[in-house]
């Protein structure tokens, strides 16, 4: 599908589900190092009977950056990214910015809380501009590759601001 010597490739706001770029690259011998999909939306295809993800993606090994900035998420799909997406190689990812199918950012940290143990393996997350929880940093300290967050502009409800800085620390 691409020419196997192309180092960056960016898709911004090209009307596109992001889960099928994955698809398209998924397993191939490819070099790509940075990947900026931003502006664009991911839902994935879910398992009737388990209501599990259906979608496994390998990305290349030479992949240093994703950006999917001001992307619309399925609230599965985000978790899936977060907790059960597999990096060959450590990289930054970036989430700024994003919304969510309905707005529910109640079910995305209730989502997290329930999660499997994280086996993505970025060395930075960065999540400008996004809500924050306890549940979210609590997750977050999970990623054992983890060496980076960036939580620059992210909002969140004033009675919660203590029990998400306790999670911090």
């Amino acid at each position: 599908m691409f020419n196997s010597s192309i180092t960056t490739i960016e898709l911004r706001n090209a009307n596109l589900n992001i889960r099928d770029f994955f698809l398209a690259i998924s397993g191939q011998e490819l070099s790509l190092q940075k990947i900026d999909l931003s502006l664009n939306i991911f839902t994935s295809v879910t398992d009737p009977k388990t209501k599990t993800i259906k979608n496994t993606f390998v990305f290349p090994p030479t992949l240093k950056e994703l950006i999917v900035s001001k992307v619309k998420w399925e609230t599965d799909s985000l978790v899936y990214m977060l907790s059960q997406q597999k990096f060959v190689s450590s990289c930054t990812v970036d989430y700024s910015s994003l919304t969510l199918f309905n707005d529910d950012w109640e079910h995305f940290h209730s989502m997290l809380e329930k999660a499997q143990d994280p086996v993505s393996t970025p060395f930075l997350i960065i999540w400008k501009d996004n809500k924050l929880d306890a549940q979210f940093i609590k997750f977050l300290i999970k990623i054992h590759q983890l060496t980076s967050i960036d939580l620059s502009g992210c909002y969140y409800e004033d009675e919660k601001m203590i029990s998400i800085l306790n999670s911090l620390v």
